[in-house]
């Protein structure tokens, strides 16, 4: 090969190594902006646990991100997260068209434990429910009461945070708010 040749192939290579070290910044720099919200802490599992699906399929919540999400934590021992189930259902059937999607996940429990406890209350279908077996939603959400309600903007910022019995009449002002 000529001098030519040489000097076209390094060029060539130089091309190369910045289209990908571009490629490599850009997509680490989407990452660390989701990485950064309240919402990507929480609603992002670590490798060492992950969300499940109520037959036990994991489940990524990730493809949402950008999506106004209201999330609800339960549990089988909490009689009152059982009679939020219907608020949250209305919730997630109003807003469905805005593109709000709405959470349920169970706080720390197997399948078996979930799926019983859900056979005796009513479950509204509009509504995903979600088991997080190490409990990683509510402990990286500061979760300290239950149940607990939280309304994340589509930047995945917390806009409201509720403990306790749903205040449908709040939630629903906040999500008319955010998606105007």
């Amino acid at each position: 090969m000529n001098r030519s040749g040489w000097i076209t192939l390094g060029v060539m290579g130089a091309v190369v190594a910045v289209v990908v070290l571009y490629i490599l910044l850009r997509d680490q720099s989407v990452l660390q902006k989701h990485n950064n919200t309240p919402a990507a802490t929480a609603l992002l599992p670590e490798e060492s646990n992950s969300f499940e699906s109520l037959t036990g399929e994991p489940i990524s919540l990730a493809e949402d991100f950008g999506s106004i999400m209201v999330v609800s934590s339960w549990a089988s021992w909490c009689p009152q997260c059982a009679e939020n189930f219907p608020e949250l259902g209305t919730i997630a059937t109003e807003f469905s068209e805005k593109g709000v999607v709405v959470y349920a996940v169970n706080r720390g429990e197997d399948q078996y434990s979930a799926e019983r406890y859900l056979n005796t209350v009513s479950k509204p279908d509009s509504v995903t429910f979600i088991l997080d077996q190490s409990d990683h939603f509510f402990r990286n959400s500061e979760g300290y009461a239950m149940p607990e309600t939280i309304v994340y903007n589509k930047k995945g910022d917390v806009v409201l945070q509720q403990r306790g019995e749903v205040r449908i009449d709040e939630i629903r002002e906040t999500l008319r708010t955010l998606t105007e």
